[in-house]
């Protein structure tokens, strides 16, 4: 799973370098990697010596939130550019699996499912096509628990969305902007390629100010990703306090901005790119003052990506990360070698004296393969429970399904006894047990 979701992070960021260098008219891959790579690969700056590492770090992030739109995002460009007006065999099927998508993520994959159907509509002529595609579209959402009932799976639908709803109903996981930071450069940065590329976009489909095949590409590329930036900026404004929350959004981000960047640098060719010529007198004179000062946006595009390569990951404290690191950026982490051995001692003895046991603790999925214990935690982490009441009702109700006669605890385990007489869900209370590290193991009360 490890391995899997590297190589997804990866795809990825080839996706985003691949749309990149197509929207830029194929003038410079050199280019479009520049404009990509440097500023979704931001780390901690000043002075990071730290090996907590970069958004590649994250696993869940670029491969479970954005891999499944710049997979949607590459295919929707493809087949709008092939038959932008006609109905097609490709569209119903991209509207289907822009439907599929929620079920792979509710923030930032949902996101790009509805906005890749969103595109598919804003270029069809004929009503009736418009229905077919919005069925194709529901279709695809459907898809997923028609499947699971045929199975004789049911489906929670209370949990669809559930953290999303936890973050802004609950002010408890919710935490305040910092200002003066990033959210002042990259919230303007967003909306002004929202605002440039849907102004040329509708002008182009409603208006008559036609563009040509080449420019139409570029700026649909940049709207698509830039909508897409924009609305998913709501996930970052609700966990603001992490950088790597908003770092989620760099990788459409960088895509939008070059694809806005390939697009003016076609309508102007003698832009004067080196430092020199674009400094020079005579670009400033009174004459050419208009003409330079246009040039500043396209400059203002450029650079910005380019200066993140000074936060670029520093490749000595990468090679020690992944080589001399503490134990704690190992895998398994030390703590969750202490809980397997804690489980197995736990499953002989639940075994000998014929009771029922469960894991409570992060990591439980890889526990119960190394050890066969269940995990009666529902979350990623103990430390999601106490975010609000209906995650507290969730967490114990998963508890209470499999009411086990013993648990074990992991690292995190022990701080969620805070219930009526320091028990856990009012059914659980610690009792050490020799053989168990201490405060590891809980016992049910009668």
């Amino acid at each position: 799973s490890l391995y899997m979701m590297s190589i997804g992070t990866l795809i990825a960021i080839l996706i985003g370098v691949w749309i990149a260098h197509k929207a830029m008219n194929y003038r410079s891959i050199g280019l479009a990697i520049l404009l990509i790579v440097p500023l979704t690969s931001i780390a901690q700056f000043p002075n990071r010596e730290v090996f907590s590492g970069t958004i590649f770090a994250l696993l869940s992030q670029l491969p479970l939130r954005i891999l499944p739109g710049m997979v949607l995002g590459l295919f929707l460009l493809r087949v709008i550019s092939k038959n932008q007006n006609k109905m097609s065999l490709s569209k119903v099927i991209l509207s289907f699996f822009s439907g599929l998508t929620i079920w792979i993520n509710q923030d930032f994959a949902l996101l790009a499912g509805l906005i890749t159907t969103f595109f598919i509509i804003f270029y069809m002529n004929k009503f009736f096509n418009t229905i077919l595609i919005l069925i194709s579209f529901a279709l695809g959402i459907l898809s997923y628990p028609i499947a699971l009932y045929f199975k004789g799976i049911d489906i929670k639908y209370n949990y669809i969305g559930f953290f999303a709803t936890q973050y802004t109903s609950s002010a408890s996981m919710s935490e305040p902007i910092i200002t003066p930071g990033p959210v002042l450069i990259i919230l303007p940065w967003i909306l002004s390629l929202v605002i440039i590329s849907l102004y040329i976009l509708i002008g182009d489909r409603y208006f008559k100010k036609f563009i040509s095949k080449e420019d139409k590409l570029a700026i649909l590329t940049t709207s698509f990703f830039s909508i897409w930036s924009l609305i998913g900026f709501a996930y970052y404004l609700n966990r603001s306090y992490a950088s790597g929350q908003m770092q989620i959004l760099f990788l459409p981000l960088s895509v939008a901005s070059a694809s806005l960047f390939g697009y003016l640098f076609k309508e102007h060719l003698n832009v004067p790119w080196t430092l020199k010529s674009f400094l020079s007198h005579s670009n400033w004179s009174r004459l050419n003052i208009r003409k330079s000062v246009y040039y500043l946006l396209p400059a203002i595009f450029m650079s910005v990506p380019l200066s993140s390569v000074i936060a670029f990951p520093n490749p000595s404290i990468e090679a020690k990360r992944l080589s001399s690191s503490t134990p704690n950026h190992t895998w398994p982490k030390p703590n969750l070698i202490d809980s397997m051995r804690d489980a197995r001692f736990g499953l002989n003895l639940a075994k000998s004296k014929d009771l029922s046991i469960a894991f409570f603790g992060a990591s439980g999925n890889y526990l119960k393969l190394t050890t066969g214990i269940s995990s009666v935690n529902i979350f990623n982490s103990p430390w999601d429970m106490p975010m609000s009441d209906d995650s507290v009702t969730v967490g114990c109700q998963r508890i209470f399904s499999l009411s086990p006669d013993l648990i074990v605890l992991g690292e995190e385990g022990p701080s969620l006894f805070r219930f009526a007489n320091d028990t856990l869900c009012n059914q659980y209370i610690i009792q050490n047990i020799v053989g168990i590290q201490e405060n590891r193991i809980a016992v049910r009360v009668n």
